[in-house]
């Protein structure tokens, strides 16, 4: 009877205990706004990037009103169209998101449009500024557009004058067929003129477009008061309904909500109107949360419910057992290291005698891990409790770092600081998953670090593998370099050069020029003939020793392909000139040979060059193509630079 009388009591008591946590918990939910912070998640995450993109749109925008600005300031004072048009076309060339620049003298009736096709390339002489509209009267080399014509015709003037009547500001935004303009006009010495700084649909594309999206339907828009103006998907359509900042809007069927928010200082877009950013995903997307959380919450009170139901009868299991079947099962367990007295009462003293008996074997298993631990000299631990200022460090570790014995607090602790500090340098290796780092006697060594992380610290193991990477170091150097010039071997330099020409992390500032140099070296079988292998061999690591001294401060990657034959590739260079100028005076000045007999003579060799421009292409391309110069200059003259002219004829050098 007692026994159901306190199964009873145990049973009601975890589950009363349970199903008041799951009422507190709900309380505190409602009450502290947990709940609603969660269905608000969605617009907070759409107001985070909106304020992103915020800053990068009116920065791109403030930046073509000062230019734009700045520009006009220099108009006003000039009368020859020819310097005006000279003018826009060095503005335009400069800046990275403007796309055109529109500028009419509407007294004179004269007016022209320049375009530029590539915004982030400044292309030397210009040539990626084009004219749309309107007489060229400049010197640079502009390309005319397809759609060009010589003069303003009447749809360009009714546009002007109707700027003109309906502007009641100098300076504003305007947004006209897929591109906004920021239009400035102004009256000098009785001349009208206006000049408009163009963002077209690609630049406002690059601005609002979205690496990653949140929800589905999730962009970016360009707005006025009630109206999109641009959306990356949506286009330009009117706004439903507005409440609190919040808007709807309907798209092929779906509904889409977004928020919108002004953007920072860059003028109006009419007298009265301004211009807005917003962000907008579909309306299932943000709804989706709350019905989620809902489902969850209503679902996690029904499982702690079950729990409490299961977790009572185990918890009356337990309890309820012989005291004789606990003793056993603690007798069978590895727990940690305890030692109790005995109380006096027979079953309680029996679990503690036990526990004492467990403790014994604890104890002789962690002097056994202790000796193991300190017999390998490439292996050793550490370890460190939370909160403590001090790290315990096995022997091994002491002499894998070399650690000087002041630092130690005893014989095996070192202080938390100082413990860092050795941590500190550690540098990662690139394609594994050890650490070098330099000894107080100046030896490089390489460790691996596992590490194990436990309620109350963490435990740490140290392998010692400066043999096995000294090794691996070796092997990976004779598989990427050539053994009798010590530069690069013709697979390192595919791989490592397409890699480059992939690479975004330059050190130049434009990074635009890259070439491949091709180096077929002259007379090597008659030198091998008349002096033999060692010979030739000299004059091979001549032509390393030359190739190393003419790249050594440059941005280059330099091999030897095969026998007799060399490359380099020069990358993100600003001109053509810059590398041929240099190629130039280093073949002017390369090295005299002397062989084992006392002859001497020039090195010499026939030089192919292949120029690509932008990031990206193709190696193989390029080396093709240069190797198809050097085999011109080769079966020619020989003995100098001859440059790859595509379907031309070649340049010679």
């Amino acid at each position: 009877m007692k026994k159901q009388r306190m199964k009873n009591r145990v049973y009601l008591s975890i589950l009363i205990a349970i199903l008041m946590q799951c009422v507190i918990f709900g309380m505190i939910l409602l009450s502290n706004g947990i709940y609603g912070d969660i269905l608000q998640e969605p617009y907070r995450i759409l107001r985070s990037q909106m304020e992103e993109k915020n800053k990068l749109v009116s920065q791109n925008m403030n930046n073509t009103l000062l230019e734009g600005k700045k520009l006009y300031g220099h108009l006003e004072k000039l009368e020859d169209e020819r310097l005006i048009q000279e003018r826009i076309v060095e503005s335009l060339s400069r800046q990275n998101s403007v796309s055109g620049i529109f500028y009419a003298n509407v007294t004179e009736g004269t007016g022209v449009y320049y375009l530029d096709d590539e915004t982030t390339v400044q292309a030397p002489g210009y040539g990626d500024i084009r004219c749309r509209i309107g007489q060229v009267k400049t010197e640079y080399n502009i390309a005319l557009d397809t759609k060009w014509r010589g003069k303003l015709n009447a749809s360009d003037w009714e546009k002007i004058e109707d700027y003109l009547d309906s502007s009641g500001d100098k300076n504003r935004w305007t947004y006209y067929s897929g591109a906004l303009y920021y239009v400035m006009s102004t009256e000098y010495r009785g001349v009208t003129r206006i000049l408009a700084m163009e963002l077209e649909r690609d630049s406002i594309e690059s601005m609002i477009r979205l690496d990653q999206q949140a929800y589905d339907g999730m962009q970016v828009l360009i707005m006025e008061e009630n109206r999109i103006l641009y959306g990356t998907d949506i286009g330009e359509g009117e706004i439903k309904e507005e409440e609190d900042g919040v808007f709807r809007i309907q798209n092929e069927g779906e509904e889409y909500i977004g928020i919108r928010g002004q953007l920072q200082n860059y003028g109006r877009i009419h007298k009265d109107k301004h211009l807005y950013i917003g962000m907008m995903c579909k309306e299932e997307a943000i709804t989706r949360l709350g019905r989620a959380v809902t489902v969850r919450v209503v679902l996690a009170y029904g499982i702690s419910i079950l729990i409490a139901g299961i977790f009572s009868y185990l918890a009356l299991w337990q309890v309820m057992k012989p005291w004789n079947r606990l003793h056993e099962d603690i007798v069978r367990q590895n727990t940690s290291k305890v030692h109790f007295e005995e109380t006096g009462i027979v079953e309680i003293d029996m679990v503690y005698n036990a526990l004492n008996t467990m403790m014994t074997q604890l104890e002789r298993s962690y002097a056994r891990h202790t000796f193991a631990m300190e017999a390998a000299e490439n292996l050793g631990s550490f370890e460190y409790q939370y909160g403590s200022d001090e790290v315990v460090v096995s022997r091994a570790v002491r002499q894998i770092f070399g650690i000087p014995d002041e630092l130690f607090l005893d014989e095996n602790k070192i202080g938390v600081q100082e413990w860092a500090v050795i941590n500190t340098g550690l540098h990662p290796v690139e394609g594994m998953d050890g650490y070098l780092f330099s000894t107080p006697d100046g030896q490089e060594r390489y460790i691996t670090i596992q590490t194990k992380e436990e309620a109350s610290g963490i435990f740490g193991i140290i392998n010692d593998k400066t043999e096995e990477y000294r090794k691996i170091s070796r092997l990976r150097y004779l598989s990427e370099h050539d053994h009798l010039t010590g530069l690069f071997n013709g697979a390192y330099f595919r791989e490592e050069g397409q890699r480059v020409l992939n690479s975004t992390g330059w050190k130049r500032s434009r990074q635009t020029i890259q070439a491949i140099v091709f180096c077929d070296l002259d007379h090597l079988k008659k030198i091998n003939d008349t002096y033999g292998h060692v010979g030739g061999d000299t004059y091979l690591r001549a032509m390393g020793d030359w190739l190393k001294e003419i790249t050594e401060k440059e941005d280059s990657i330099v091999a030897r392909m095969s026998g007799d034959e060399f490359a380099i590739l020069f990358y993100g260079y600003d001109s053509r000139e810059e590398i041929l100028e240099h190629m130039k005076k280093a073949y002017e000045e390369r090295p005299m040979i002397t062989l084992e007999d006392g002859n001497s003579f020039r090195l010499s060799a026939s030089v192919g060059i292949s120029f690509h421009t932008g990031r990206g292409g193709s190696l193989e391309q390029m080396l093709q193509e240069a190797d198809e110069a050097m085999y011109q200059r080769k079966h020619g003259a020989k003995d100098g630079l001859h440059i790859y002219g595509g379907k031309e004829e070649p340049e010679e050098n």
